[in-house]
């Protein structure tokens, strides 16, 4: 069956005219239509998350944004949060997040600094516990296949 070039209704391949709209099929109509049919199913693979049709090379679904392309990554939370508690932002890297992790690493080198002023006994607590939290969700995140950004908000 293909489907017919007029009206898109499935036509019999031994069919002369659509029983749909009655326009007169030749064999390469046929022929043109089942090439182009083959070439969008080659071209195209579905969503394990949702099940949308999706081209071939997508890495993340257009429709519900879960990572597609290859083997899901996988990134250890505990180990996020174990490097994140070592070293301030080392988490992020970890999880392939360069710019998040200088930002935290940064934030949290002003907010040592600034418990001379004793605002830091406040800030740095608040970046560290952000910092740690922010590693494993991210590392759990990617592992199940949800794209995520390299950016603090």
């Amino acid at each position: 069956m293909v489907k017919c070039t007029v009206c898109d209704n499935e036509v019999d391949e031994n069919a002369e005219f659509c029983p749909n709209c009655g326009t007169k099929v030749d064999a390469s109509t046929f022929a043109q239509e089942n090439e182009n049919q083959v070439v969008q199913a080659e071209n195209t693979k579905f969503c394990s998350n949702c099940g949308e049709t999706i081209d071939i090379n997508a890495v993340v679904c257009p429709k519900c944004g879960v990572k597609v392309a290859g083997v899901t990554e996988e990134k250890s939370p505990i180990m996020a949060l174990i490097l994140s508690l070592l070293v301030c932002g080392l988490g992020q890297f970890y999880n392939g997040q360069p710019k998040k992790g200088i930002i935290l690493l940064i934030s949290a080198m002003v907010s040592g600094l600034l418990i001379l002023l004793v605002i830091g006994f406040v800030l740095l607590p608040i970046v560290w516990i952000y910092n740690l939290y922010d590693a494993y969700t991210t590392a759990e995140k990617i592992s199940n296949g949800i794209a995520v950004e390299d950016k603090i908000f």
